[in-house]
């Protein structure tokens, strides 16, 4: 016979009476799983209609009915909540009017996201519950879809959870949820606690496992985002409708033109067909690149290089594409997305391998300066802006130990000192031409380069793309490509680095070798992200392994370091006292929200300087450095 799990009976519960009887039972339990059906996947305008917990021996479904009954079990802050994508069921949950952390302190970390900790087991693979399910219990579920997919085609989620003739079916779907929530979390904790931490940061020296990882860094950082999206940023809603009217204006004369070019009235430039249609066929120019379906590629590149033959037809469908994107993603997404004058964007933990913070809905990580002027600061507030400066090459500084780059970063400009050594130039020198290169053109000061000048900053520029390049895993064909020399120069200006900075080259052969020899990756903090591609019988798999395991010690502890500043910041009572409320993390800045009445409060900024450059008492060999500055809008900040 196959292997089979025996499922405990669902417990529904609507009334007063079954949900204190539910509370009896639970409250002596310290961990609950909790899951939650939903109106709707919209975190700022759905929210829960059913809440299912499970303490991992049975499983219970509460109807909205009998929510005010349960609030206070779920708020109660000595039991930890274990939850799969735990931000959405807590905005859910909320939405529906339990504030499941409205009693818990601050910096209590109660909420217990097993998705993360999956993650962690292993970062390569799926994380959605059911691919967990399956494989850590040997349970299938099935999808909403394939439950009430007829259902589905008439009437809305609402309707179908809370219909009574689905009781029995609903109830059993979301108990499941809950029910191996509990059971995956057990499971995961195991499989943590046996996987050894590297921890080589001098905080959180009492972490060995990589359970202790996930306690002391993603269990905060869990209610830290929580909190940053609930809050949101506000947005000028006036001037996001003048860049639509503006962009929408420009779309029309585009349109206009298209139509007079082609002839055709319908002519559509979002049309793939019809955009090859008149650029191969009717302009006659040659076809070099396909899709994978086969059709004649029209995508950003191929069009970008027959516009550079003059083509007016291809310039003009990329500028449409452009100011199409402008209007799409930029502009109408926070104005129909937006809470009472707020866009709450999700900040996904799990984004992005290489340990870097993602956002979503909107992608806040990616938003062009012009836009940036529309994101403003709550009425009684500022912006205050805090970015840390090439915590890259600081952080492999002290990964590598080298002297020389660690001497060139702390001389103030790695990329000028780095130049001077390569290629023997004076150290002031190219400093000088790169301080009289700033000055802007409209300024009365502004001097032309001279020729030798221009020459040094196209040294430095090499040492920059370097610096930055080797910290990406760069080869040398886009080495080459960025600095503007041929593919035999940038392989002459790497050996010239290498030569200057040897250990440099010996820290990226032994990350290399690490991950071929382990088959993952880690951070200084010892957080791995598993690299398959060196067992892989692929060249370019391989290759793809070997730049991942040269950038993600790199991008990983710069990601860990930007989680401790939040954490530092978050739990810091002086900044708590003074109402500053963090927003947004974008790669390597943090975004405040501070009261306008601390707009002079030096001790303040000195605090806030303070903990992001020494979060969490970190201190690494190469110093970290931030800059700061404030505004009224996000492009202020800049």
């Amino acid at each position: 016979m196959g292997k089979f799990t025996i499922l405990p009976e669902t417990q529904i519960v609507r009334t007063q009476e079954a949900a204190e009887r539910m509370v009896r039972k639970l409250r002596p339990y310290k961990k609950l799983a909790v899951d939650s059906e939903t109106t709707g996947i919209s975190t700022s305008q759905d929210y829960a209609i059913i809440i299912s917990i499970s303490c991992g021996l049975d499983r219970w479904v509460i109807f909205e009915e009998a929510f005010p009954y349960i609030a206070d079990l779920l708020q109660d802050p000595s039991i930890q909540l274990i939850m799969w994508n735990a931000k959405f069921d807590l905005h859910m949950i909320l939405n529906a009017g339990i504030d499941i952390l409205a009693k818990t302190e601050k910096t209590s970390y109660r909420i217990i996201d097993s998705m993360v900790a999956h993650h962690m087991v292993d970062d390569d693979r799926p994380h959605s519950l059911k691919f967990a399910t399956l494989e850590l219990l040997n349970i299938r579920m099935k999808s909403f879809t394939e439950v009430f997919g007829d259902q589905m085609k008439t009437r809305t989620l609402h309707e179908i959870l809370l219909d009574p003739d689905n009781e029995d079916v609903v109830a059993h779907y979301a108990g499941l949820d809950a029910y191996v929530t509990a059971k995956c979390h057990t499971k995961l904790r195991k499989k943590l606690m046996e996987i050894p931490c590297n921890n080589r940061s001098n905080v959180y020296k009492h972490i060995r496992t990589q359970w202790d990882l996930f306690m002391a860094f993603e269990v905060p950082y869990t209610t830290i985002l929580f909190g940053c999206e609930r809050r949101g940023v506000c947005i000028d809603q006036s001037l996001l409708h003048r860049f639509a009217a503006r962009y929408d204006a420009e779309l029309g004369v585009l349109s206009r033109w298209f139509v007079q070019e082609t002839r055709k009235v319908d002519f559509n430039p979002n049309s793939g067909k019809q955009v090859a249609a008149h650029v191969y066929d009717v302009l006659g120019y040659e076809c070099t690149e396909f899709t994978d379906t086969g059709q004649r590629a029209t995508g950003k590149n191929a069009l970008k290089k027959i516009a550079q033959d003059g083509c007016e037809f291809a310039a003009k469908v990329l500028e449409y594409t452009a100011v199409r994107k402008k209007l799409s993603t930029y502009v109408m997404a926070p104005l129909q997305k937006h809470r009472r004058g707020r866009v709450h964007t999700t900040f996904k933990q799990i984004g992005a391998r290489s340990g870097r913070l993602a956002s979503s809905d909107p992608n806040l990580q990616n938003q062009p300066p012009f836009i940036r002027e529309a994101y403003i600061a709550s009425p009684g507030y500022y912006f205050f802006a805090r970015d840390y400066s090439q915590v890259e090459i600081r952080v492999f500084a002290t990964l590598s130990d080298d002297p020389v780059l660690k001497q060139s970063i702390l001389d103030g400009d790695p990329h000028v000192a780095v130049a001077a050594m390569m290629f023997g130039e004076n150290y002031d020198e190219i400093l000088e031409a790169k301080r009289k290169d700033d000055v802007d053109d409209k300024h009365p000061d502004k001097v032309a380069l001279t020729s030798n000048e221009k020459r040094l900053l196209g040294f430095r520029k090499a040492a920059k793309t370097l610096n930055f390049g080797l910290l990406y895993g760069m080869g040398l064909a886009r080495l080459a490509a960025a600095i503007g020399v041929s593919r035999e120069v940038a392989e002459e200006y790497l050996e010239l680095y290498f030569d200057a900075m040897p250990n440099a080259r010996i820290a990226q052969e032994a990350m290399i070798e690490f991950s071929r020899e382990n088959g993952y990756s880690e951070s200084m903090f010892g957080k791995r992200r598993q690299l398959y591609g060196f067992y892989s019988a692929l060249n370019r798999d391989e290759s793809s392994s070997e730049r991942q395991a040269k950038n993600t010690p790199i991008q990983g502890t710069a990601a860990g370091i930007a989680l401790l500043a939040m954490l530092a910041l978050w739990e810091d009572k002086y900044l708590e006292e003074c109402g500053v409320h963090m927003l947004v993390q974008i790669h390597d800045e943090i975004l405040l929200e501070i009261p306008i009445a601390h707009r002079e409060n030096k001790k303040l900024f000195a605090r806030i300087k303070h903990l992001m450059e020494t979060p969490m008492g970190l201190r690494i060999s190469v110093p970290l450095d931030t800059t700061g500055k404030s505004g009224g809008n996000w492009l202020q900040t800049k």
